[in-house]
């Protein structure tokens, strides 16, 4: 009796042991310095480059592969909506998406981006400014989103890189813990939707005072 009592005590002490040294850990990457974070995702698809620069120049199209994303507009240097007829993606350009998870009005929020670098059929990358909700502000100081485009025999290749700098104690922990999930809950560009965009249709509506 004497040695199985021990054995238990032995352990039940080392998984005591063992839990503290965790969460001192823990506690320790969630506290301590500022990192970056990045992961990257490739998509091959049988899809042509053509297609694919269809749906990335037109943002209205943007929705179709864009993960939760009610609709899209670009805004002029003082924040207020262009109108459709002056939208010319560069870099430099402001635009915002209006984020519907439908899960209620309460969760639907705003995402202001700047382009940081457009090459057709090439590259596209945006930064992520503000966001209404608060959310990704708060636990990041920089997000961006980069979507690079390479034609290849069988179609084309979609290269994602999402990279960020954490500094709330929630980043660094599951940066550090879970990163894939963190980085692809935060990487709003869908790139399996992208990578089917077949025969893409402009979403624009002109009105008659802008045809």
């Amino acid at each position: 009796m004497g040695t199985r009592h021990n054995k238990k005590l032995f352990f039940w002490g080392f998984l005591v042991t063992l839990l503290g040294s965790t969460v001192i850990y823990l506690a320790a990457i969630a506290h301590g310095p500022d990192f970056d974070l990045e992961m990257i995702r490739e998509i091959p698809t049988q899809v042509k480059i053509d297609e694919i620069q269809k749906a990335v120049s037109d943002i209205s199209t943007w929705p179709q592969w864009f993960h939760s994303l009610k609709e899209a507009q670009m805004l002029d240097g003082m924040g207020r909506p262009l109108s459709v007829r002056d939208w010319n993606l560069q870099p430099g350009s402001l635009l915002e998406l209006s984020i519907d998870p439908k899960k209620g009005p309460w969760k639907r929020f705003k995402i202001l981006t700047s382009v940081t670098q457009y090459v057709p059929k090439k590259e596209l990358s945006l930064r992520v400014l503000k966001d209404s909700s608060g959310k990704l502000n708060q636990i990041f100081d920089r997000l961006d989103w980069k979507m690079e485009f390479k034609e290849t025999p069988q179609g084309s290749l979609i290269r994602g890189t999402v990279s960020a700098h954490a500094i709330h104690w929630r980043s660094k922990l599951f940066g550090t813990i879970a990163k894939k999930i963190l980085l692809t809950q935060v990487f709003y560009p869908d790139l399996l939707k992208l990578a089917g965009m077949k025969n893409v249709k402009s979403g624009i509506s002109l009105s008659p005072t802008e045809q």
